[in-house]
């Protein structure tokens, strides 16, 4: 949710799906050169001129203020011209600090010195995407939503970041030595804050979670200190530097002991304090349940779905979405169509490595074309696994000369490569999502600045649609994949109706279980705990799909699948109001052509 967004998971949101900034290589470290579709920023007017100086000068304070983001997003901040606060190595705060309000106040004090309508192209998209993020967030820091919402989800919970965050930490030079070090040892106080949250939530009655989850992966944590891969995964790092031996373990050596003496024994103080708390913590319930919590959960949806939908406007279209699938799902079934078929589609491709190959040979069928892309997948480790997470990508950052990293879960998802789901997992985080959009974005941006700019249905809705386009590359039976469809949309349409139902309509859960049936309570507790997170996917796919629809049925013969595309990912992931423009002005370009 909107709220939670401390340093720590503005670095991780920005890393890909499970923990999920966009990046990209430059020669300069400056903006990527511009692609095709930019040729019309080079005649900037002179207010262009004037918003790029400003973006500039706003993204270099933007990441002075924290360490993670600086290194999020460069390799060398230095060489930016980028100058750390004092306080800038904090993995963050749970509730936002005066200084986070004056700066919001100052980008758009600074942002309404500007006219947007003298502004041109991409420029224009920038600043309509500024403003109504600022605007935004000023909205929703307010003192009556603050504390709404968990902290220890089980998949996108505090317990479970920091983990992931360091885990999955790069060093790209020596000073990143020190650096991660001073970062380590603010664990101890990020983790006070966040027990100093819940006791202020559970003084207003509002600290519900799954107490034994977060006890348990704590445990965990702390019982394979030993042969924990947040170790192995920062030697690796440290041999990446290409240092002398003596020198190389020297600096692992201050990398552990900051481990040892800050990382793990947080763990223990998390077991002892929220162990302390037990009676305090009370049943899990949807947002609508507590006092301004249905407001609040517009809120989250507005943040998830990038859109001013109010709750009844979204609940109306996610049910008549559902409706419309229903129909085509029982007259698939009057036609003679055997659903059966739909659970044994097997793809012919047998491992990560062989399915990305394949969608690599392959995506230029739909989308524009782009420079190759240098990557390496991998396996994550047992102790770093979620069940809720089957793969994700790592952006790099902006300068970074580096190969794009995915990671799967094989533990939980690794018998079964030839499966479509795996398929469409890995063209979702890969080629023609993610990682591919990383790679188009390099090559158009014209500010670093839009890197900082991830609205979550545009990112996951793009990545989502995409992973459905590839599936039309595998040369399916064309009815069983329209079953293979009309059975996911069911399911996921039926997921954020469910999430309406619990935090919306405020259904308790034993209502919950009389509509689903006792094999899905547990599904109760996530979209409790984590209200919204699937309209990004879902209902940004919906937005993209609805959009889609209407240009082929605008164009006809005229509608081209590469160029809708082109101009689906022209900006970057923006507001879908913004990047609707952009398909507005496709669709009368090509009605002319």
């Amino acid at each position: 949710m909107f709220k939670k967004w401390t340093a720590l998971l503005l670095a991780l949101a920005m890393a890909g799906c499970s923990s999920a900034p966009t990046s990209h290589t430059t020669d300069s470290g400056h903006a990527a050169q511009k692609g095709e579709d930019q040729v019309e920023q080079t005649n900037q007017s002179s207010e262009d001129t004037a918003f790029d100086e400003y973006l500039d000068e706003y993204f270099k304070e933007y990441c002075s203020r924290s360490y993670l983001l600086a290194h999020r997003y460069f390799t060398d901040y230095q060489k930016e011209g980028i100058t750390l606060k004092e306080d800038a190595y904090s993995l963050g705060n749970f509730v936002p600090t005066q200084e986070d309000r004056d700066f919001t106040n100052a980008v758009l004090e600074k942002l309404k010195g500007f006219d947007r309508e003298k502004l041109t192209g991409t420029y224009q998209a920038i600043y309509d995407q500024m403003t109504w993020s600022y605007e935004f967030s000023k909205e929703s820091d307010q003192e009556k939503y603050l504390y709404l919402g968990s902290i220890w989800s089980e998949n996108f919970g505090t317990q479970s970041e920091v983990y992931t965050y360091f885990a999955e930490f790069e060093l790209y030079n020596e000073n990143d030595v020190d650096a991660l070090v001073k970062v380590i040892d603010n664990v101890p106080q990020y983790f006070e804050e966040a027990i100093s949250f819940s006791k202020e939530q559970a003084k207003r009655d509002l600290l519900a979670f799954n107490l034994d989850s977060v006890l348990t992966y704590c445990q965990d944590t702390l019982d394979n200190q030993a042969s924990s891969p947040v170790f192995e995964e920062l030697d690796l790092e440290v041999d990446t530097l290409m240092l002398d031996e003596a020198k190389a373990n020297e600096y692992k050596q201050q990398i552990h002991d900051a481990l040892n003496r800050s990382f793990f024994p947080s763990y223990q103080y998390l077991i002892d304090e929220l162990s302390s708390m037990k009676d305090e913590i009370g049943e899990v319930v949807g947002l609508a349940q507590y006092e301004n919590g249905r407001e609040y959960y517009e809120k989250v949806l507005q943040s998830a779905t990038g859109t001013d939908s109010s709750l009844d406007e979204i609940n109306q279209e996610v049910s008549s979405a559902l409706m419309q699938l229903s129909i085509q799902g029982q007259q698939l079934i009057e036609s003679g169509f055997d659903m059966n078929s739909i659970m044994s589609i097997d793809t012919g491709l047998k491992s990560p490595e062989e399915i990305l190959g394949y969608l690599e040979e392959n995506y230029a069928k739909s989308f524009p074309v782009v420079n190759e892309m240098e990557y390496e997948i991998k396996a994550l480790p047992d102790e770093q696994s979620q069940s809720g997470v089957t793969a994700y990508f790592v952006n790099p950052p902006i300068d970074s000369t580096r190969p794009y990293q995915m990671r799967y879960n094989a533990r939980d998802f690794g018998q079964d490569f030839s499966s479509l789901s795996f398929f469409d997992t890995m063209a979702h985080e890969g080629i023609p999502g993610h990682m591919y959009q990383a790679q188009f974005n390099k090559e158009h941006f014209v500010s670093n600045a839009q890197y900082s700019m991830s609205d979550m249905a545009m990112q996951e809705g793009y990545a989502t649609y995409a992973g459905e386009v590839a599936q039309s590359w595998l040369g399916l039976d064309e009815q069983v994949l329209e079953g293979y469809k009309l059975n996911t949309w069911l399911n996921n349409y039926s997921i954020l109706q469910a999430d309406l139902l619990i935090n919306g309509a405020g259904v308790s859960k034993d209502e919950f279980v009389q509509i689903y049936g006792e094999q899905v309570a547990d599904i109760y507790d996530r979209l409790a705990q984590e209200p919204g997170v699937f309209f990004s996917y879902y209902f940004g796919y919906y937005l993209i799909t609805q959009k889609r629809a209407e240009a082929q049925e605008e164009l006809k013969d005229k509608f081209n699948e590469v160029e809708f595309n082109q101009a689906l990912l022209k900006d970057g992931n923006l507001r879908f109001s913004i990047v609707e423009e952009n398909i507005d002005e496709y669709i009368e370009k090509a009605k002319t052509s």
